[in-house]
This record gives C-alpha cells, structure tokens and sequence, in this order.
C-alpha cells in the first residue's frame, strides 16, 4: 500500500455517511444459477494494518439489503468452533493476517468444508503469502507492485462470460474508472480451478500488450476463492455492474444448498442447467437423462480424500455419500479439485457429473 492511501482514507472514510456520494449495493433478485444461496452470515477479519473501515460499511450494507448478516472479528475469534457459524469470511485491505499456527489450521479446515473467501486489494501481499503458504498456493498470486491512482480500463474476460457469477448479470465488455492498478508476481490463469473474471488494460502502465489480472476466483481442497484487485478507491462502486459482480462473487464463494441443475428448459428440448422457469421441485435431474458408466475412468482421481477431476469447459458436479446426501454441489469450469470432509466417514462417495445433457456417474472408495 502506498503512503498515499493514508492520506485520502480519511476523506473516502467521511463519504460513508452520505448514501448519496457512494453508490451502495441495492437488493436485487438472485438470479444466478443458485436456488437457495448458503450466504447467511458473513465474517469480516478487522485485524492488521489499514482495515478499510469504507469497505466494512459498503459490506454491511450489502449484506443488510440482501439477507446476510455481517459480523467484525480479530483474531481470537478465527477458531474452528465460532467459525462454523459462517459461510464467508471477507479480508478487505488488510496488510498483515496475523493467524497463528492453529488458527491457520482451523481455518483451512473451516474452508474445506465448503466455505469461501473473499481476498480484495492489500490482503494479497507478498509477505502474507510467505507467512501463511496454504493462503497463498490458494489466491493463486500475490500484489507485487501498483501504478499511482489514475483512470484505467478493466475488460470483463472471455472465459468468464460461462461462469455462474455472471449468470443473471448483464456485463458490460469494459469499464472505466480511476483507481490504483495492482500488478501480480504471476499471471494465475491456467491454474487448476482458477477462473479469470476481470483484466487491466495494459494502457493503465503506459503498455500495449500484456496481461494483468484484476479478479478471479479460484476452487481449492472444496472451498472458493474470490480475489479483486481493486478498491483503492471508491470509484468502482459507481458502476451498477461492479456492485452487481461482487454480490454475485459473494454468493459463489460462500456456496449454495441447492443449484439450478437438471431443469429443462421449456423453449427447447435441450437440458438447461440455468433455467429459472420453473420451481425448485422440478429443477432435479430429468429422469430422460440416463446415466453412463465408464466415461470417468480417466478423468477422475481420488487420492486419500483429495478428489482430482480433469474435464473442460462448464460442468455441473454433485458428490454424495454412500446414504445419497449431497457433500458437495459445484458448477466448475475446467479442472477441479475437492477435499472430502472428514466428517463423511462412510466407505464410499458417489460422484455425479453432468455435461452436454448426459449424466455420468462414478463410484469412489475412501481409504
């Protein structure tokens, strides 16, 4: 963080009390691909250097109008009993995350039981990543350098026009704001379960190729990730579309009890995986799509009760136990890796995936 964001938070700190100046998220329908979104309650970390007290404000509001609580914590409260309360814990600016070795601990196991985390602009530090390695290897990247605060234009990516965050959304190809471009020590993209959502324009470092990363989200050991680059400045949030993104990331990283899979879609013959149309009771899979054994062989390895899927494109994947309860629900892009809980002590696991309208399923034993 530079010197000079000590310098205008206090200014940005007093625009929290005048709704009129910062443009806050609205509630709005969720029509993303989810049914019942799991995100009931929040956890923002309040420790390190420079919290950003205007993004706790803008969180809570979010969460006020759309049907989540949103709790503050330190690190005394990062245990693996008060965790449980949880579905996504939100790390905004923070410069340092001083968690000692168990609650590191408990905390990657509170995340691999499905739950997701949010990482936005100084907390994907160098020095955090080298402290807390599983953080790290989980972000994908770490900020290694900005440009001053200066108009930039972001590009929505085109692999992420598929991914369920922006299903519901109308996105628009590129936005303009002024804000402090992050740059990364390495370019995320083609990591196993990383999903590029937004880019920098290569014009914001005087540069006319390039890559630079702005957002992604990223599947680890069961859990999401959610990292944005931005929010140096308050800029973004004047743009209906980027409140719309994060609460649709929000959503996603912190998991859902039910998606939209297995609908069909009433305009045509075709299985849709997104379809609204119709209620929740129909939306299981049709009982037309007749499932195929074999086709996973390859493509599927379970090591201890770390699952490893090697696929492309858009999926949709259901895990369950050996009793048929749901484990773990998915809509994953490419390859995708899973920890199964500890607490699904059962011998077997059943794996469901669904794409191009046929159903293939795989029977796993846990050792």
């Amino acid at each position: 963080m530079s010197k000079r964001f000590l310098w205008v938070l206090p200014i940005l700190g007093s625009l929290v009390m005048s709704p009129n100046l910062i443009a806050q998220p609205e509630k709005s329908a969720d029509t993303s691909p989810f049914i019942t979104s799991r995100l009931k309650k929040a956890l923002i970390y309040a420790g390190g250097r420079n919290p950003d007290r205007v993004a706790y404000a803008y969180a809570k509001k979010m969460g006020k109008d759309n049907g989540f609580e949103v709790d503050e914590g330190l690190e005394v409260d990062f245990t693996e009993e008060n965790l449980k309360q949880y579905q996504l814990v939100l790390f905004l600016s923070n410069y340092d995350i001083n968690f000692n070795a168990t609650q590191q601990a408990d905390y990657q196991k509170w995340s691999s039981l499905g739950n997701g985390t949010v990482c936005i602009h100084a907390c994907g530090q160098k020095h955090i990543h080298l402290a807390w390695p599983w953080y790290g290897a989980a972000m994908g990247a770490f900020t290694n350098g900005h440009t001053p605060i200066k108009p930039g234009t972001v590009h929505v990516d085109a692999e992420a026009a598929s991914h369920p965050i922006f299903k519901g959304l109308t996105a628009p190809k590129s936005m303009t704001w002024t804000d402090e471009w992050n740059t990364m020590n390495l370019n995320p993209r083609g990591q196993p379960g990383v999903t590029m959502l937004l880019t920098v324009d290569p014009k914001a470092w005087n540069k006319s190729t390039g890559e630079y990363p702005h957002a992604w989200v990223k599947e680890v050991e069961g859990s999401r990730m959610f990292r944005w680059a931005g929010m140096h400045t308050q800029a973004a949030f004047e743009i209906p579309f980027m409140n719309e993104f994060l609460l649709s990331g929000f959503r996603y990283v912190a998991g859902y009890d039910t998606l939209r899979t297995g609908c069909m879609d009433p305009a045509s013959s075709k299985h849709n995986p997104y379809a609204t149309s119709q209620p929740p009771g129909a939306c299981e899979t049709p009982s037309s799509i007749k499932p195929v054994n074999g086709f996973l062989d390859n493509k599927v390895r379970l090591a201890g009760r770390r699952l490893s899927i090697n696929l492309e494109g858009t999926y949709s994947l259901r895990i369950t136990d050996a009793q048929g309860k749901s484990i773990h629900q998915a809509v994953p892009m490419g390859n995708s890796t899973y920890l199964v809980p500890q607490n699904v002590t059962s011998g077997l696991v059943y794996l469901q995936i669904l794409v191009d309208n046929k159903l293939y399923v795989k029977k796993l034993a846990l050792l």
